[in-house]
């Protein structure tokens, strides 16, 4: 191909002709979207195992992901099997085969949707049926006393802010006093109501083996004492929503009905400062990735 005159110039201030035909740059954000999608082909579900001492993975494939997308598509749909809060809920699917050889695609959101923790058709919380918060009668007693002294509570803060400027310093900190005593008794209640719901978080993996999440947790996030000793370990502890995730509800499942996880993909419905409609993201390092080295192990 013969250069034209003005090639000419440029190839004698040193750029070859091969130079001169390239395509232009792509904009920055053509490029990050690029990254961003050939990332998502490398996602999944993982967790360390200290029994095997390595990590087990399960992939996200296009299979999932294209699953996936058809459930978010129902969620957005005219009518939705339940009503998207305005946070957003993050849902998943897990492709799954049976013994023999058959395929079933389970499906789970996370936490619960409108006081809900059950749906028909949808996996349930990692416990199985009759273990979610409200199905459990010291959790409900917990919470009915919880919502009484709520009512207590804003009372007694509607008294203080009514409190008239001649009211004496000694009523003011008596109100204060019984605010902050009543304020510390729902905490405690918080932490028994959230110890009598993680009794029942029984897990199951691939190998047969059974236990609570709590102790999974336990182990799989122990880390060297600050002094470095190896005879001291420190705990990280349980978050509060530890295994209400989709990950461990959809394989939680999968292990009682006998099924062999193949894929999975989590897939959020909203749109906030955090996450993005459409999105696909790895199950979450802080509350999933403690205890599914546990879970995915025997795949």
């Amino acid at each position: 191909m013969r250069a034209t005159a003005g090639q000419v110039v440029q190839l004698c201030k040193g750029h070859t002709q091969e130079d001169m035909i390239k395509p232009p740059p792509q904009p920055l954000h053509v490029l990050f979207r690029f990254l961003r999608s050939n990332a998502r082909r490398h996602m999944s579900a993982s967790g360390y195992c200290p029994k095997c001492n390595t990590t087990h993975r399960l992939p996200t494939t296009m299979e999932a992901r294209h699953q996936a997308q058809l459930l978010h598509q129902t969620l957005r749909s005219k009518n939705p099997p339940f009503t998207i809060s305005r946070r957003g809920k993050m849902v998943g699917v897990l492709l799954c085969q049976d013994s023999e050889g058959r395929h079933k695609t389970l499906k789970a959101f996370a936490g619960s949707v409108n006081g809900k923790w059950h749906l028909n058709g949808w996996s349930p919380v990692v416990g199985g049926k009759g273990t979610a918060p409200n199905e459990l009668p010291t959790y409900v007693n917990i919470q009915n006393t919880q919502n009484k002294l709520q009512v207590e509570q804003n009372d007694l803060a509607q008294r203080l802010r009514d409190c008239p400027p001649s009211a004496s310093d000694a009523d003011i900190a008596l109100i204060r006093l019984e605010l902050k005593e009543m304020i510390d008794k729902r905490r405690q209640l918080a932490w028994t109501a959230l110890k009598e719901t993680r009794k029942h978080q029984h897990v199951s993996n691939f190998c047969g083996e059974v236990d609570l999440l709590q102790h999974v947790f336990a182990r799989n996030t122990r880390q060297p004492a600050t002094d470095g000793s190896k005879a001291e370990r420190q705990r990280i502890k349980m978050p509060a929503g530890a295994g209400d995730c989709c990950a461990p509800k959809l394989l939680a499942d999968a292990a009682r009905q006998d099924l062999t996880p193949l894929a999975i993909a989590e897939i959020f419905v909203g749109d906030t400062t955090m996450k993005k409609e459409g999105e696909f993201y790895d199950a979450c390092k802080e509350r999933c990735q403690p205890v599914l080295g546990f879970m995915l192990c025997g795949l």
